[in-house]
């Protein structure tokens, strides 16, 4: 269950709107989007807050994290990049909290194609295939 308020249309959300989810063993994870909906279904610019820390701000498609968008993990990781049906897919950067970073390509939430491994404290970087 939760709450909704924002624009309807056709009984639906559709437009902008907020919706709060409340826990459940359903959506054990979801607490927040804010953003844009497209007949009942989250498409469009959002915000999403989880339970478990982690912020996403971006574009959705159906429901899911697609197109280009940021997502910072409660690890303190952030992702900034291209999204496909959730998952880190096609040019993208990975900021590790431990001052490491990932910037090229991307396949089903792994490294692939071309990309740069860069290594700041010891000066050291890995370019090639990944």
């Amino acid at each position: 269950g939760g709450r909704y308020a924002g624009e309807i249309l056709g009984g639906a959300p559709h437009g902008t709107g907020e919706h709060r989810i409340f826990q459940s063993k359903k959506n054990p994870d979801h607490l927040l989007y804010e953003g844009e909906w497209e007949y009942g279904r989250k498409s469009g610019y959002g915000k999403v807050h989880y339970t478990n820390g982690q912020e996403y701000r971006g574009e959705l498609v159906d429901n899911e994290h697609g197109g280009w968008g940021c997502l910072r993990y409660n690890n303190g990781d952030i992702y900034d990049g291209e999204w496909f049906k959730g998952r880190r897919h096609g040019q993208g950067t990975l900021y590790y909290q431990n001052g490491n970073w990932y910037d090229g390509g991307w396949c089903k939430d792994a490294r692939e194609g071309w990309g740069v491994f860069y290594w700041p404290k010891i000066r050291r970087k890995f370019e090639g295939e990944w």
